[in-house]
């Protein structure tokens, strides 16, 4: 049977990672998949991801060769009569990115207000920084200053469009506030709910 595939998305700070962990603990067997984990737009200097957005902001610019030959070999029917597979793939552009979307078969948006999510991202950065030298903090304070000017220059207005685009073609809408461990078993259950669990033909 061809492997279902489920796809987390939410902007940077919504706990999308943490959530793929919770579901991956229930279910130990299913495989993850992380966007980042491959090369892709995030490795762009910030000024042609500015470009980009002012241009066309379109996801499809944007190749993962690596990313989609990996799908690939992943997704491909196992020749057996057992219930298929699932695949948890963490991706920021979901079904709007149509070289990985077309493996999606559901989709999952992590909602959060956006202040939220930027304070988790910060304070993600603090902890990574444990008993710095001065020089050390200096850069940090630095580093910090550049990305919250960058933030609201440009930075959030992508996650505004992402917010919109993106969570449009969810076929479940979290809340992102909630714990993981709620949201990992409300992601099962509806899945479970709609057959998507259920053997079908590849």
């Amino acid at each position: 049977m061809k492997p279902i595939v489920i796809a987390l998305c939410g902007p940077p700070g919504s706990g999308k990672s943490t959530l793929m962990r919770a579901i991956a603990s229930l279910r130990p067997a299913y495989p993850t998949v992380d966007y980042d984990a491959f090369p892709n737009a995030t490795a762009l200097p910030l000024r042609d991801i500015k470009a980009w957005f002012e241009r066309s902001a379109d996801p499809n610019e944007f190749l993962v060769p690596e990313l989609e030959a990996h799908l690939e070999a992943l997704t491909k029917p196992n020749g057996s009569g057992e219930a298929p597979p699932v695949l948890l793939f963490e991706t920021p552009f979901g079904r709007t990115h149509r070289q990985t979307g077309r493996f999606i078969d559901f989709l999952v948006w992590v909602d959060i207000p956006l202040e939220i999510a930027l304070a988790r991202q910060i304070s993600a950065m603090c902890r990574q920084r444990k008993n710095p030298t001065l020089q050390e903090y200096e850069a940090f304070i630095a580093g910090l200053e550049i990305f919250l000017q960058n933030y609201t220059e440009i930075i959030v207005q992508m996650y505004k469009r992402q917010a919109i685009e993106v969570r449009a073609g969810a076929d479940l809408i979290l809340d992102g506030l909630k714990s993981p461990a709620e949201l990992a078993e409300t992601v099962l259950a509806t899945a479970a709910a709609r057959d998507l669990f259920v053997k079908k033909p590849s």
